[in-house]
């Protein structure tokens, strides 16, 4: 009989574990989760077991973007079928919230560019738009072409589902948008919106009359087929569905070691896994796989549990990435005003936010104490960018002092030059700590940052809101975020599914059958097609490791260290760097840089 470990129960491996279960019934699925099982808050009422993954996993989130507003043709095709089974699934539709996406352009005076030129100006809004236009035709080509995948369940077709994506040139665009009640709370950025001609001193004569506003959006299209879901909610749903066809969820199970088949030189196979406190768990490595899923800390774990098995490192083409997010606490008449208002993105500076959500959080600081649980509307608002690297680990006996999530130090304030250098030697996520609160967690600008960009957006959110909490989300980053699910080279049956690049969690639905697809032909159910031609190519070890040591050597024949203030978060809408740098006393991390399509994150 089949037999399949799992290591990690976030997005990934919930969603493996789900598949698994639903084409190979008879196959024994056994999730290990190196966290200790939690009930979910909001769940408090339920009843049976409350599987959840680890607290500081990118899926413990407050909400994240459901779209399939992707250039990539692939990526947009998926993000259809996936929202088709967040409108349809029994289990994940109470977690999905289509309240719209209203994407963005960089606001005045960026767009002008470092010269400040009017062609600099032009050339910016002329590529303002032409991004926006291409969102709506694709999004409107995709729905045509796949009406089918995109019922709400309630009739065929498109029958009851939101208008198809619009451009925003005037109020009125705008105005469909946004809820009634909100359309009094716009910020300055929005109010513009549609604006399309330089500020006066580079107009002419007309100019005060066309003056678009310092900050204000100067080109923006809405998705009404989009919004966000709750993530971890949605998370324990699958998780809790996994356990009722029959997965079984191992908790506090840290996996130190791989069990192979073979000698000192390692096998082809892997047989198993040992955990931290000394359990094992077996496979037949003749009829069984192990996936590790483990998140932004699966380079770290390849690393080290391929060095512990057999003598020779296989450095993993992914990289770590952690991402700032911000959680604002407002009051409930603030949160009313803006109920369901859309997601706003910003497609140049990586800036998006939600509509309040309410949420019941212990007390004490931040929501972190041990404290009477109290209800509370909580507003995310975040920043996809090129993201940080912090160090690894700090010391047990921290835990029960520093936050659940990553600070921000220097990720070489300790080591050596030589040390600094050596491959491998990537800084990255913390294991899981004990608490959470209020204290900042992320560098202070980041901070300054979203909260001036929430003003200008919705700005109520913003000036009555106070900061309840600064966390990070963890990305594991490719370097053209594909993902990474395939064979490792050295264990024919070890798949690895990692690279989310921030954009991975949408497809909770449906990524787990991507993933199954990679078993081996013998051990694949009939009922699983294999990938196609294109997905077998971007997933592939091979494709990941080709670019991510062309990306290195790219960057050792002619990268150098910038201090940490001359880094900043600036691209533009086509590529992206991932620039983890050496900095001053909030600096970030050693340089790992690469040009990547920005497409595609979140």
């Amino acid at each position: 009989m089949a037999s399949f470990l799992i290591i990690g129960a976030g997005v990934f491996g919930a969603s493996t574990a789900l598949h698994l279960k639903k084409h190979l019934p008879n196959a024994t699925v056994t999730i290990l989760e190196r966290s200790s099982s939690e009930r979910n808050n909001n769940d408090a009422q339920e009843a049976g077991p409350h599987p959840a993954p680890a607290s500081d996993a990118a899926s413990s989130d407050l909400n994240k973007i459901i779209r399939a507003d992707y250039a990539d043709e692939h990526f947009r095709r998926l993000g259809v079928d996936a929202i088709a089974h967040w409108r349809t699934d029994e289990r994940l539709r109470p977690f999905y919230h289509e309240v719209g996406l209203l994407l963005h352009s960089l606001p005045y005076p960026s767009a002008a560019g470092p010269s400040g030129s009017e062609g600099g100006v032009n050339a910016a809004l002329d590529a303002a738009w032409a991004i926006a236009k291409k969102g709506v035709e694709e999004a409107a080509r995709v729905a045509r072409e796949d009406s089918r995948l995109v019922t709400n369940g309630d009739g065929d077709g498109d029958e009851g589902l939101p208008a198809l994506a619009h451009l925003c040139q005037t109020r009125d665009d705008l105005e469909k948008a946004v809820p009634q009640e909100a359309r009094a709370c716009l910020g300055h950025c929005l109010e513009a919106i549609g604006g399309h001609r330089p500020p006066a001193s580079l107009d002419g004569p007309d100019g005060p009359q066309d003056k678009v506003e310092e900050g204000a959006t100067v080109a923006a299209y809405f998705n009404p087929r989009a919004g966000w879901a709750e993530a971890k909610e949605a998370t324990c749903a699958v998780l809790r569905h996994a356990l009722e066809l029959g997965v079984r969820i191992e908790s506090g199970a840290e996996v130190v070691e791989l069990l192979t088949s073979g000698g000192e030189e390692g096998g082809s196979l892997i047989r198993g896994v040992k955990t931290a406190d000394g359990r094992q768990f077996e496979i037949d490595p003749s009829a069984g796989a192990v996936f590790l899923c483990g998140g932004s800390w699966t380079p770290s774990l390849l690393q080290s549990l391929i060095r512990s098995s057999i003598s020779t490192t296989l450095p993993p083409p992914v990289v770590f990435s952690a991402q700032t997010v911000l959680i604002v606490e407002i009051p409930e008449e603030v949160a009313l005003r803006h109920d369901k208002i859309p997601v706003v993105l910003n497609y140049d500076t990586g800036f998006y936010c939600f509509e309040p959500r309410k949420m019941v959080v212990e007390g004490g600081e931040g929501g972190g104490g041990g404290g009477i649980a109290d209800t509370r509307w909580l507003v995310k608002c975040a920043i996809h960018d090129r993201g940080y690297q912090a160090p690894f680990p700090p010391s047990a006996s921290s835990a029960t002092t520093q936050s659940a999530y990553p600070g921000f130090e220097s990720a070489f304030a300790q080591k050596g030059e030589e040390e600094e250098e050596e491959e491998g030697n990537d800084a990255q996520p913390r294991s899981e700590l004990a608490s959470t609160s209020a204290r900042g967690y992320i560098p202070a600008d980041h901070q300054d940052r979203m909260m001036l960009a929430l003003r200008t957006i919705w700005p109520e959110l913003a000036e009555r809101g106070k900061v309840h909490q600064s966390r990070i989300c963890w990305y594991a980053e490719t370097t053209d975020e594909n993902w990474l699910i395939d064979s490792h080279p050295l264990f024919a049956n070890l798949i690895v599914a990692s690279g989310d690049s921030g954009h991975g969690f949408k497809f909770l639905p449906t990524i787990g059958a991507l993933i199954a697809a990679r078993l081996p032909t013998a051990l694949r159910p009939t009922t699983l097609p294999p990938l196609d031609e294109h997905w077998d190519k971007v997933f592939s070890w091979a494709h990941h490791e080709e670019r991510f040591r062309a990306a290195r050597a790219q960057h050792q024949s002619g990268g150098t260290r910038q201090p940490r203030a001359e880094w900043k978060a600036d691209r533009d809408s086509a590529s992206k760097v991932v620039a983890l740098e050496d900095g001053g006393a909030d600096g970030a991390g050693h340089l790992v840089a690469w040009e990547q399509d920005t497409s595609r994150g979140l």
